[in-house]
């Protein structure tokens, strides 16, 4: 998935997907897009970049939402979070020619 489709592991920068709320039918045709990037273009998807981020915000039962990092509980709301250049090894494939 291609979640923030331009994001780059090395420039020190937190990409944060925002989507505005839609209808669950939205979300839906949405999905087979964010395979390939194609979802950051729907106008209800906004990509900002940052050094750091502040979150907020509460669970249905009043406590903090989990915030998840890759797929891991990092935290709980509210938090903040912030990039820092070089600060982990990152191993990916090499470019296709």
């Amino acid at each position: 998935m291609r979640i923030v489709p331009d994001a780059d592991p090395f420039d020190g920068k937190i990409d944060v997907c925002i989507v505005r709320p839609v209808s669950k039918w939205t979300i839906l045709r949405m999905l087979a897009r964010v395979f390939n990037g194609g979802h950051v273009r729907h106008p209800a998807v906004r990509i900002e970049r940052s050094s750091w981020v502040e979150l907020e915000g509460e669970s249905l039962d009043g406590g903090g939402l989990t915030i998840l990092g890759d797929g891991e509980d990092l935290t709980k709301t509210p938090c903040r979070i912030e990039a820092a250049a070089g600060a982990i090894e990152v191993i990916v494939p090499k470019p296709e020619s």
